[in-house]
């Protein structure tokens, strides 16, 4: 259920991204325009529930610190490669053809993103591994980032005004709304499934039901409650789930609504899973 959970994930982003673009540039029709909120919510959506299931992936197995490091660079590697060929080349031909400038291009060559992301928290998880802190301790250590990034987002537009350094900083902290994937406040999506890995990689089939059947219940429980207090409270419930439409901001309750959401659509998964394999052999 995780990796086909991941699969959706990974089909789904170029998918949503298109028609995202696709609303920007004001190709579409005004019957997708109506989907704006909607198309918005799904690449915040996909990204937060593939991190867990990558979290998920690396927990409950054998990892050295070493090999952990070299998957971090190897993605940030992947990153700067990608970057150059869609940002930093196509820019030096319309710089040599147009004399275009390539100030805005190499901002976006160093600005965060989901590669830099994930090599970034794998040199994070390296790190906490060599410190031979537990999985819980980590997550309590994400929980204390993710409330420095909170506490530091207001002052850092001011801290940071050298606009290739906003950039760069921006993928480990927020500072605006081209730091889509910052440490700070991103570490705690694939730490959760790191955790999720090492109780439900270890237990028995009956006890991974149980637990399960709890997820099922509690999730939802937690994400409709959450929703009524924001809506109760004056809060835009869409703007604090989805931070692409609050410029990116990531805090406490876009990560307790996305958690609950995606615990509750592995948890619904698993189900179907289950009863897919008992429908097999009736």
């Amino acid at each position: 259920e995780f990796e086909l959970m991941k699969a959706f994930a990974i089909l789904g982003l170029p998918i949503v991204h298109l028609i995202e673009e696709g609303i920007h540039e004001n190709y579409v029709s005004a019957d997708v325009h109506k989907l704006e909120a909607f198309i918005v919510a799904l690449c915040i959506v996909g990204p937060s529930i593939f991190m867990m299931c990558m979290g998920f992936g690396i927990g409950g197995t054998r990892n050295t610190p070493r090999s952990i490091m070299k998957q971090g660079l190897r993605f940030l590697a992947l990153g700067a490669i990608l970057n150059l060929i869609r940002w930093v080349l196509p820019a030096l031909v319309l710089f040599f053809v147009h004399g275009e400038s390539m100030s805005e291009d190499i901002f976006y060559f160093f600005a965060s993103d989901i590669y830099y992301f994930v090599g970034l928290f794998y040199l994070f998880y390296a790190l906490m591994l060599k410190l031979k802190l537990t999985t819980l301790e980590i997550l309590v250590a994400t929980i204390v980032m993710l409330t420095v990034n909170s506490l530091l987002t207001p002052i850092m537009p001011d801290i940071v005004t050298n606009y290739y350094l906003t950039g760069i900083i921006g993928n480990i902290v927020y500072i605006d709304g081209t730091s889509c994937f910052p440490l700070l406040s991103w570490a705690i999506f694939p730490t959760t499934g790191i955790l999720l890995g090492d109780v439900l990689k270890k237990v028995t089939d009956e006890k991974r039901g149980v637990i399960m059947k709890h997820m099922l219940i509690f999730s939802p429980v937690i994400f409709i409650s959450y929703l009524v207090s924001l809506s109760i409270y004056g809060h835009d419930v869409m703007k604090v789930m989805v931070s692409p439409l609050n410029d990116y901001i990531t805090d406490l309750p876009n990560v307790i609504l996305m958690i609950s959401l995606a615990l509750f659509l592995f948890a619904v998964l698993y189900y179907l899973s289950n009863l897919i394999d008992e429908t097999k052999f009736m």
